[in-house]
């Protein structure tokens, strides 16, 4: 990686954002200026110096997710407006000291994800921030208030890891076709559920999956998505995936085979589960 100047900036032709090599810009407020410097600062130190040394291992150490949650930096790959609600019922208010909860904006989501992907890869960031960014958005969009209490304190926090399951072996971006069922237990009080999912990002490590089931008929009418616990759980098989390009980041095949989830954990209303996915947030960054 090339130096920096005095600036924390790489002396690289069109290495940098235009408006970090003196260009000006309407939208690079001081205060973005001084999140990007913020961001840089923690994120070359616990990151990119390592990134290829992890990518090539194939994995990034528990230790560095840890010390991101510590510092809440994972909530900025969650999509802005941040629950600023939420977290401060959490106990986050503010980012690194520098940005308060309710002030985040998509300009400091781009800030976070450009200082990220400084190493040229999207594995290691990949490996810390898909579970945030896309498995815990759907409980606070579209979760009543006993499955937000109940999961998102220990999300925020990093006690507890999600992934957004969705994609099967048969039925990638045709979603409409999932094939997972999730069928009501003959008290009610359960769904069981039976199926398998591929390409899960984070979901080797993830304690929970926030993912698309089938509890209708054939076609998007049929589909609705559940909190599914995963890591140790009964009737849970897990295992890597070697892929291409972002190996670190934790690729997982799932099967679920007769997996019993409380009716409590669905997501939103039975049947809503495409317009569900169709709802998830923009990708906040490349993963």
């Amino acid at each position: 990686m090339a130096g920096t100047t005095s600036s924390g900036s790489t002396p690289v032709p069109f290495s940098e954002p235009p408006y970090l090599c003196g260009l000006p810009s309407p939208y690079y407020t001081p205060e973005l200026r001084k999140w990007q410097k913020a961001c840089r600062d923690f994120i070359s130190e616990h990151l990119t110096p390592h990134a290829f040394d992890w990518e090539r291992e194939e994995t990034v150490p528990s230790h560095v997710f840890e010390t991101f949650s510590k510092h809440r930096m994972l909530i900025p790959s969650l999509p802005s407006p941040l629950p600023a609600k939420q977290l401060k019922e959490a106990g986050i208010h503010d980012i690194l000291g520098v940005v308060k909860v309710e002030d985040f904006t998509s300009f400091h989501n781009l800030i976070y994800s450009d200082e990220l992907l400084r190493s040229g890869l999207t594995g290691p960031s990949g490996s810390l921030t898909t579970g945030m960014a896309f498995g815990v958005p759907p409980v606070i969009k579209f979760g009543n208030k006993q499955l937000q209490d109940r999961f998102l304190p220990d999300a925020f926090s990093g006690k507890t890891r999600f992934c957004i399951a969705i994609t099967e072996p048969d039925a990638g971006s045709d979603v409409a076709n999932i094939r997972t069922t999730a069928v009501k237990s003959a008290d009610g009080k359960k769904y069981i559920i039976n199926g398998t999912k591929k390409w899960i990002t984070n979901g080797f490590w993830a304690d929970y999956g926030s993912m698309a089931v089938r509890t209708g008929g054939p076609g998007a009418a049929g589909l609705s998505m559940i909190v599914v616990p995963l890591k140790n759980y009964p009737g849970v098989d897990m295992r890597r995936l070697k892929v291409s390009g972002q190996i670190s980041a934790g690729t997982t095949y799932i099967e679920l085979d007769d997996v019993e989830v409380p009716v409590e954990n669905l997501i939103g209303e039975e049947g809503m589960g495409m317009r569900y996915v169709d709802m998830k947030p923009p990708l906040a960054h490349v993963h």
